[in-house]
């Protein structure tokens, strides 16, 4: 069995990296992302760091931060296609003219659902009464 020689600060950032993920995977991104914060301002940052940060940010919407984050580990591994698909989903998106013409239509059709609604009860009140 190979020996594993890690030094304290290293063991350290290894379990800082193991409950961080296990508290992002149980929904405490807050709690994940105060274990991974200090980990960014240390030399010769880890990608697992740079991308589990990432994937906290996104989860929270801070996607300029997620996709800062992926940027840097695109840097360590520029070929990592995990990290360019990534980094590509952060980016910025322009509402459309068509996204924008759909959500007037549901509006449209919750009105008029609204209306069919009120006008059945009214129906059924009409003919109780």
């Amino acid at each position: 069995m190979p020996e594993i020689n890690l030094h304290n600060s290293q063991l350290s950032e290894v379990t800082a990296v193991i409950r961080a993920t296990l508290l992002a995977r149980e929904g405490d991104l807050a709690g994940a992302g105060a274990l991974l914060l200090p980990l960014l301002n240390t030399p010769n940052i880890r990608t697992d760091v740079l991308d589990l940060t990432a994937k906290v940010f996104a989860q929270q919407g801070k996607m300029e931060q997620a996709q800062a984050m992926w940027g840097q580990a695109l840097q360590h591994e520029p070929n990592n296609p995990h990290f360019q698909r990534a980094y590509q989903l952060c980016a910025p998106k322009e509402k459309t003219v068509k996204s924008q013409h759909l959500s007037f239509h549901f509006r449209e059709i919750h009105i008029v659902l609204a209306l069919v609604i009120v006008s059945m009860v009214l129906l059924a009140i009409d003919i109780i009464a």
